[in-house]
């Protein structure tokens, strides 16, 4: 997708300037906010059956 909107900028005049490093930094800024994501749903997921155990006894 990023390489796409890259290519777009590179072809046509959009007034905007095609970079590589914007391309890298969108594709790792991607990862982390999924890396960062998961976490919070093992996080959320852990509490949940943390609690549910409480609520049982």
């Amino acid at each position: 997708m990023y390489l796409l909107i890259e290519v777009i900028q590179y072809i046509y005049p959009t007034g905007r300037v095609s970079d590589v490093n914007d391309l890298i930094f969108n594709t790792f800024g991607s990862f982390l906010g999924a890396w960062i994501g998961n976490i919070g749903s093992s996080v959320n997921r852990i509490l949940t059956l943390h609690n549910s155990k409480i609520t049982d006894n």
